[in-house]
């Protein structure tokens, strides 16, 4: 779908569209060179993990500590890629966690 919608604005077919700065960073270039960036949003966590309260500490702080350390094992740099060619697992920096305040009136709760 990235792909069509890159070419339907360099054919002129659509005026813009919208994509992740990751997926504009893998673009070539000349291609990056074809387009005018008129907005960024800020930058969020593609991903999160999230567990249960009743999880226990002691195995919060071990699937933690897996999730960071994937990218330094053969083993784990093949699994994340398969995971939308992710890199690595990163904590959320404290100066980011208002971001989920401003956003949380947009998420829709799941029903049980």
């Amino acid at each position: 779908m990235l792909l069509t919608s890159i070419q339907w604005v360099i054919s002129g077919r659509v005026d813009a569209m919208t994509m992740g700065s990751v997926d504009f960073e893998k673009l070539p270039e000349e291609t990056q060179q074809q387009f005018i960036i008129i907005g960024e949003t800020r930058s969020v966590p593609r991903h999160m993990l999230v567990v249960s309260p009743t999880l226990s500490k002691n195995k919060i702080t071990r699937l933690k500590r897996l999730l960071l350390e994937m990218d330094k094992k053969e083993s784990g740099k093949k699994i994340l890629e398969q995971f939308e060619d992710t890199t690595k697992f990163a904590e959320i920096p404290d100066n980011h966690t208002d971001i989920f305040q401003e956003i949380r009136p947009f998420i829709k709760p799941i029903s049980k």
